[in-house]
């Protein structure tokens, strides 16, 4: 993937990735908005709630292999759907040797795994393709990698004393 400055986007060492990505989540919580359009999100999110479904009415789109598949590159897609089915947004992308290569992003359909998700991450521990879905328009736009750790908590009893030590 290429930006306007030619640079090749997927050369880029994944931490430089993490690190813009969070920089410009954190920069665009401290923009305005305008008031109509958060309006508008907040109506769509309650009645998304109220009828127990998304409503999730586009996505970015981006086909790593579009050439093959005859299809665009890249840009926005309306996702369709069964009226009673929730709609999501979805990203692929893997990390060869720290950049990342986005593989596909797109529209996904109906997955009890994307529910209530408005941030799309993938949790799974080091995953060969990482995945991630969520409901919000373009809620793909940004994806991050957030991997479940596994806690464990060790104990030692000593004369029916209850000690907790953590290792």
């Amino acid at each position: 993937m290429k930006g306007n400055n030619g640079a090749n986007a997927a050369n880029i060492p994944a931490a430089v990735v993490c690190e813009l990505i969070l920089r410009m989540w954190s920069e665009s919580k401290n923009v305005g908005f305008d008031l109509k359009k958060k309006k508008r999100m907040a109506e769509t999110k309650e009645r998304g709630a109220i009828l127990g479904r998304s409503e999730t009415q586009e996505c970015i789109f981006y086909n790593g292999s579009w050439e093959k598949d005859k299809t665009n590159r890249s840009g926005i897609e309306p996702c369709y759907g069964d009226k009673d089915k929730r709609r999501h947004c979805f990203a692929t992308w893997k990390n060869i040797s720290g950049s990342i290569e986005i593989v596909k992003q797109g529209c996904w359909l109906d997955d009890v795994n994307c529910y209530d998700r408005s941030d799309c991450v993938e949790k799974k521990d080091s995953p060969d393709v990482f995945f991630c879905c969520c409901e919000g328009n373009m809620c793909n736009e940004r994806f991050f990698y957030f991997p479940e750790m596994e806690v464990t908590q060790h104990y030692l009893s000593i004369k029916n004393t209850l000690h907790f030590y953590p290792f």
